[in-house]
């Protein structure tokens, strides 16, 4: 009998507890008892590739970190970021805004492995001679957001330092991590020594006016680019894009006038948007650059849009591709 005694009492504990939470759950902004949200969080919505906050470019200042660049140096008003040697560093996770000029130096972001770092250009020029002019050491991701009706740019050099080349620096914008650039404002990159945006991991651009010259590549990406919603331009001296994993486009409009290659990736997906190639060699590379595989070159063409490689050549869907060739030595991709 004691045994079944235990085992009611057990259950009406629980019953009970139940009760409790909910009645806590439900009225507890009433009783002073405030929930924990993690307002970094992100979802997905609308598109399985985008999520909320990539697509959020006029994200709140209010309580985030103003920096004004002058010169050689930058004042600050805020917490999370310091000056040294002509260059601003950003140690923490937060939100910090950048306007003014530096004359030769860099953001550079060294933060925790899961911070995240959101950095608004509103009117921003940075020159450096020998280095990136944004270089994120490490942090979860980076979000980097053009201020509505702004115009930004970002110069680097044609010879980084050892210090720099040791470190394998090869970007006028290179990341160690996540990379996202969203916002309505432009930006300017041009990269003298080798590639215009660089990222070990994914680049993500979903808004803004980007334009892009580059010795080298445009974007060279170890993992995904995705692109929705931006008007982007890029002249380059080797690929307009470069990535060792996957190419998605969903929207907005790409344009390489110049390059070898046009874009090179594992697989290309064509989901939305005009893209327009004027290449030397392929327009769209979806075999890691030998061109046995997804090789589109030669020849001007018009590809819809839901077509994605590496299986184009065995898709019911191709391209129409006209024969006539160019009058000069460059070749032209439209893709819509």
């Amino acid at each position: 009998m004691s045994t079944h005694r235990n085992i009611d009492r057990i259950c009406i504990g629980i019953i009970i507890a139940a009760l409790l939470f909910t009645v806590l759950f439900m009225n507890g902004s009433r009783l002073g008892i405030t929930a924990i949200v993690d307002e970094d969080a992100e979802t997905y919505t609308g598109s399985e590739n985008f999520t909320s906050k990539d697509m959020d470019g006029s994200w709140d200042t209010e309580g985030a970190t103003f920096i004004e660049l002058s010169g050689d140096t930058a004042e600050i008003e805020g917490n999370g970021a310091y000056t040294y040697d002509g260059s601003v560093y950003i140690t923490g996770a937060g939100r910090y805004v950048f306007t003014g000029r530096l004359n030769d130096g860099s953001i550079v972001v060294d933060a925790y492995e899961s911070s995240k770092v959101y950095i608004m250009l509103d009117g921003v020029e940075i020159s450096c001679t020998d280095s990136a002019a944004l270089l994120v050491n490490q942090a979860e991701k980076v979000f980097l957001t053009l201020a509505d009706g702004s115009d930004n740019r970002l110069l680097c050099g044609d010879t980084y330092s050892d210090e720099a080349v040791s470190d394998k620096v090869t970007g006028a914008i290179h990341t160690h991590d996540d990379l996202t650039i969203n916002g309505s404002g432009s930006l300017e990159i041009e990269a003298g020594y080798m590639h215009g945006i660089v990222s070990k991991d994914d680049l993500v651009i979903t808004g803004g006016e980007v334009s892009i010259t580059a010795k080298e590549d445009g974007l060279h990406v170890n993992d995904a680019v995705k692109i929705t919603d931006a008007d982007i331009s890029i002249s380059s001296g080797d690929d307009g894009i470069h990535s060792d994993g996957s190419f998605l486009i969903e929207g907005g409009k790409l344009t390489i006038n110049e390059c070898y290659e046009g874009i090179e990736a594992v697989t290309i997906e064509v989901a939305g948007g005009d893209t327009l190639i004027y290449s030397e060699d392929d327009g769209l590379n979806a075999n890691g650059g030998s061109g046995d595989m997804f090789g589109m070159g030669g020849r001007p063409m018009s590809m819809p849009s839901g077509v994605s490689g590496p299986d184009m050549e065995n898709t019911v869907n191709k391209p129409e591709i006209e024969t006539e060739s160019e009058e000069n030595d460059e070749e032209e991709t439209y893709i819509h």
